[in-house]
């Protein structure tokens, strides 16, 4: 993943459930958070949406 990247973004990232929405990768805060069931997790801040609505937040992402 890198920055740019736009990613499903899940309220319980590790098992991939409850999808919160697509967003937009800003900044990696840790790149190694771990590995779950094979797959690196990641903390970003990711951005919803665009323009003066757009809001941003950090989250957990698995790589793919």
């Amino acid at each position: 993943m890198k920055k740019g990247d736009k990613v499903m973004i899940y309220r319980r990232p590790i098992s991939e459930r409850e999808p919160e929405g697509e967003a937009r990768l800003l900044r990696c805060l840790n790149s190694d958070a771990g590995i779950y069931n094979g797959r690196l997790a990641q903390h970003w801040e990711v951005e919803f949406g665009d323009g003066p609505e757009s809001v941003i937040v950090q989250r957990t992402v698995l790589a793919k």
